[in-house]
């Protein structure tokens, strides 16, 4: 071990402290002082991070960076900036810093770190960067190390339990499993307007995309991974654990205080005090974690992993016995057996392997190939398989991989279509050949081949950031939290669509005067659109208020559900009053007008409503102003309130008592009476019908509009028999399921009438045109009126007729003679019943009634 020690007179500096204390800007600018160094971190983001900031400062053409993945060396480079696996030992630079010391104690890479710490130095200035619990483990293996301590400027304090979607903004929710970090960021989107996401499997160019979401502001949350602890510097106020327990690669075990406290670190910069919690009640932390790292108060490392690094490739069993070489130092440990050895076991199972490793050279190149990460972490068969292909290829005559194998296995990963899972799964599988091509010269073109899979990651990389993005960012809710943080008016915009858009977000639409959120988004961020948009709306809505005051009554309609639309949008109602032509106005107007506008929509609606019931129901508003007394006067009032159609039974003593000249008043206002009816004919119209049944369906406070007949009808079916009232205010007759147009019904009697004077009373077929019912209804509406008859050939036989009751004696209602005609005499109506009995509710069975007592 005359090697580990080769230094051990060297003085150290070993700068140690708390997470954000500035070690690693520390360690950069004493680096960018030299002429010449080299700094390892534990991670190729931190790599990539620090090496845009040295190029910055000194250029590209004295900055090189080294990773397993990726090489950009330049000729005359003079600062590597590099992993700690990537160092390159043998180059002599006058400063060598090592980040996160205290990974030497990591079962996976420590022994790594421990090499580093042993064995690497500056010619002039080495410096190690980490945790204070390596203390005194690196006094032991350098004794004349120089410590310097680096306090926090700011506090750390336990902040308790928050439940996610209370968590304030620029906090850092840490998960510890994908399908936890992708459920609490889509959590995030519904309720926050997104977060950005950062796990050590992406990429440096997908990560740093997603870290500029958030330190741009767009973004308010960051998920991470306990990635997050190794030194991403970011504007987190508050680090929040959704979990206390981790997955280390074996098994499910608790984090220890050191790794609560690495992550928690993050919160807080320079001056800026930060705090930590947890998002469920039963992972919060006890009281003494909490004093430990709100103190720093860690426990310190009891030994470190080692390795031996001095291998012997003389033979396969050489070789394993260097890699089981055992450490000399009690604070030392032999490192597990990791991916790389477990790679090299699986590789010597195969014939070609055992066949073909004979020579140092081959042993090496051996422990090179198993040495390739499984980025892809797979769990199985499938990279050990990989490996032995390409140690079968290495080992052939050219010794290096053929141009086919590569350019057939990146052609396979280059598309950009698919999910997030699958493409993390690609830039896996790229970062394979990542670290192929930026490793030993095992390509004939190793430059180009670079350059290809670093032109393939980044496409794949910029790809998972859009989906990223897309998943779990809504830039509208963003948007529109932002607003509300820093109080600021929204920049509203309306399109010629009644559109309505925040910036260049949609947030809903303006219908008539109210204003409608998008009934897509979450009901938290519906009440933000709302809250927001009222006082932006108001300009709009007031000139929309003096469009309408405007617009004539072309552009008004009332519809059937009683409300009324302008332009096509609702803007109003209707309620009941106590009159049946004067129903109540109401306005849908959104809560940012004016209670004095409100009144301007409704006086216009008014006017609209005047108009609309003074043309269609015309006779009806005239009747209103006529001046009648007696009998004539109730017959007005019967005829109003039920909107120009009443059964002449309910009228038969108002009617008997008329004048003659009150009987030309009301011809003039287009009163017809009939047999079965008095009615208004101008009232059967049918936009008059349809507006007859709105204020009747209103009046009597129905929910749901009754059947209505479409334009024109005389007759149609009905769902229900019990609603004659109904049918009667809108000019029919019901029976059972049919209801017929009072004029034409009269019409259709005056013929039964005549067909009853002839000896054979048949009623034609092509009679029923009349109403456009077949025999069947025909029947039926006969039989309401007290008939009896049959359906022949030649029509529809009224038999079984006696005198007195046959509707051809049935003189119009209202005469004052009592009697009817009989073989030209005049006789009293018999009361004996008849042997077919008529409907007692039937309007004939009243009228009969009335005339057989004399009127």
């Amino acid at each position: 071990m005359s090697k580990q020690f080769s230094f051990a007179q060297k003085t150290v500096t070993a700068v140690l402290g708390p997470t954000n204390t500035g070690k690693t800007y520390l360690a950069m600018d004493r680096l960018l002082s030299y002429s010449s160094g080299i700094i390892g971190f534990p991670l190729r983001l931190l790599a990539r991070e620090n090496y845009e900031r040295a190029v910055a400062l000194k250029g590209t053409n004295k900055v090189a960076l080294i990773t397993g993945e990726e090489k950009i060396i330049p000729p005359n480079a003079k600062y590597f900036i590099c992993t700690v696996e990537s160092m390159p030992l043998e180059k002599e630079v006058e400063f060598l810093a090592v980040d996160e010391i205290q990974l030497a104690a990591d079962r996976e890479r420590g022994h790594v770190f421990t090499d580093r710490i042993l064995n690497s130095r500056g010619c002039i200035e080495t410096m190690f960067l980490g945790s204070e619990t390596i203390k005194e483990l690196v006094q032991k293996l350098v004794p004349n190390v120089k410590f310097v301590k680096r306090p926090r400027f700011s506090s750390l304090s336990y902040s308790g339990v928050k439940n996610i979607t209370k968590l304030p903004k620029r906090t850092a929710i840490v998960a510890f499993s994908v399908s936890d970090l992708y459920g609490i960021a889509d959590l995030l989107r519904r309720k926050r307007g997104g977060t950005a996401i950062v796990m050590g499997a992406l990429s440096p160019r997908t990560r740093n995309a997603q870290v500029s979401l958030y330190q741009s502001g767009e973004v308010d949350y960051m998920v991470a991974t306990d990635a997050i602890g190794m030194g991403l510097n970011m504007d987190v106020n508050h680090v929040a654990f959704s979990s206390l327990i981790k997955f280390d690669g074996k098994n499910r075990r608790p984090l220890g205080v050191p790794e609560l406290s690495q992550i928690a670190g993050r919160a807080g910069r320079y001056m800026n005090d930060g705090t930590f919690g947890v998002t469920e009640e039963e992972h919060t932390l006890g009281s003494e974690t909490v004093k430990r790292i709100e103190s720093h108060d860690l426990p310190p490392i009891k030994s470190l992993f080692w390795r031996n690094t001095e291998l012997n490739y003389d033979s396969l069993d050489d070789l394993i016995f260097s890699l089981r070489r055992p450490p000399v130092l009690p604070c030392l440990r032999s490192s597990p057996q990791n991916e790389d050895l477990l790679n090299l076991n699986c590789l010597l199972l195969h014939d070609l392997v055992m066949e073909r490793a004979i020579e140092p050279d081959n042993i090496e190149l051996l422990w090179k190939v198993a040495q390739i990460p499984d980025f892809r972490k797979s769990r199985s068969d499938v990279h050990s398989r990989f490996l032995l292909q390409l140690y079968d290829k290495l080992t052939r005559d050219t010794h290096t991989i053929p141009e086919n194998w590569i350019a057939n296995a990146i052609s396979n990963l280059t598309k950009t279509d698919g999910d997030i899972t699958t493409l993390m799964d690609r830039i896996a599988g790229i970062r394979t050949w990542n670290y192929i091509a930026n490793g030993p010269n095992w390509l004939d073109q190793n430059s180009y081949w670079q350059a290809r899979v670093r032109e393939v990651e980044n496409n794949i990389s910029d790809t998972l950031h859009e989906k990223l993005s897309q998943q779990f960012i809504d830039r509208r809710t963003s948007y529109l939290m932002s607003k509300t943080a820093r109080k600021e008016p929204l920049a509203i915009k309306v399109t010629s669509d009644d559109l309505v858009y925040a910036g260049a977000h949609y947030i809903g639409r303006i219908n008539g005067f109210i204003f409608e959120p998008d009934k897509t988004a979450e009901q938290e961020v519906s009440k933000v659109i709302s809250r927001l948009s009222q006082g932006a709306l108001t300009k709009e809505l007031q000139y929309r208020v003096q469009m309408m005051c405007m617009d004539d009554d072309t552009f008004f309609k009332l519809g059937n559900d009683s409300k009324f639309y302008w332009r096509g949008s609702v803007v109003g109602f209707l309620t009941k009053s106590a009159n049946i032509l004067d129903p109540t106005v109401g306005v849908c107007a959104d809560t940012a007008l004016e209670m004095s506008t409100k009144v301007d929509l409704i006086k216009r609606l008014e006017l609209f409503l005047d108009s609309y019931i003074s043309t269609h129901l015309k006779p009806l508003i005239k009747m209103q102003t006529i001046e009648m007394k007696g009998a004539a006067s109730g017959l007005l009032f019967q005829l109003i309130s039920g909107l120009g159609t009443i059964a002449t039974v309910d009228a038969r003593l108002q009617v008997r008592e008329l004048t003659a000249f009150e009987r030309k008043t009301f011809s003039r206002h287009g009163v017809r009476f009939g047999v079965q009816h008095i009615y208004v004919t101008a009232l059967l119209k049918p936009g008059s019908v349809s507006l007859r049944s709105l204020l009747w369906n209103l009046f009597h406070g129905k929910e749901k509009m009754m059947d209505i007949p479409e334009g024109g009808r005389v007759s149609f079916s009905v769902t229900s028999g019990d609603l004659r009232n109904y049918y009667l205010a809108c000019g029919f007759y019901s029976v059972s399921t049919k209801a017929y147009r009072v004029d034409v019904l009269e019409t259709f009697l005056a013929r039964i009438r005549g067909v009853q004077r002839q000896k054979i009373s048949i009623l034609p077929a092509n009679d029923l045109s009349i109403l456009g019912i077949n025999n069947d209804a025909a029947v039926e509406l006969l039989a309401s009126l007290g008939l009896t008859v049959n359906i022949t050939q030649k029509g529809i036989n009224i038999h079984n007729l006696k005198k007195k009751n046959s509707l051809s004696h049935i003189r119009r209602a209202g005469k004052k003679s009592n009697k009817v005609r009989r073989n030209n005499r005049d006789v009293t109506p018999s009361l004996s019943s008849p042997k077919t009995s008529m409907d007692p509710d039937s309007p004939f069975f009243s009228l009969k009634k009335l005339l057989s007592h004399g009127g």
